[in-house]
């Protein structure tokens, strides 16, 4: 008794079509999704910002001689609110931003740029 022959599963190609190998397809889906996409590239550039916030605002606030305490009821803002800026685990919304630099003296574009 012989062994049934599978059918293949790859598709006829026409003339001039060129067949490429699964393997060599699974590669090129892999190479994309190693390159950047525009939104990791957004993340990084927004993670590298809001770094950048917390390492000025506290040394601002340090040059300032101000506790987060202090700062904070000066603003009117939690002081929790200015550990996690300070730490970089919360993104501060522009009323937040601008307390602080009407608090600190500065302008909101120093804070963030």
């Amino acid at each position: 008794m012989t062994a049934a022959r599978r059918p293949s599963r790859s598709r006829q190609t026409t003339p001039g079509e060129r067949q490429v190998s699964t393997r060599s397809a699974a590669r090129r889906v892999a190479s994309v999704h190693v390159k950047a996409t525009p939104e990791k590239k957004m993340r990084k550039l927004i993670d590298e910002a809001e770094q950048a916030l917390s390492e000025r605002l506290y040394q601002i606030r340090s040059d300032r001689g101000l506790t987060q305490t202090e700062l904070s009821a000066m603003a009117g803002v939690d002081r929790k609110t200015i550990n996690r800026i300070e730490n970089g685990h919360f993104s501060p919304s522009i009323d937040t931003l601008i307390r602080l630099s009407i608090v600190l003296k500065v302008p909101v574009a120093k804070l963030v740029s």
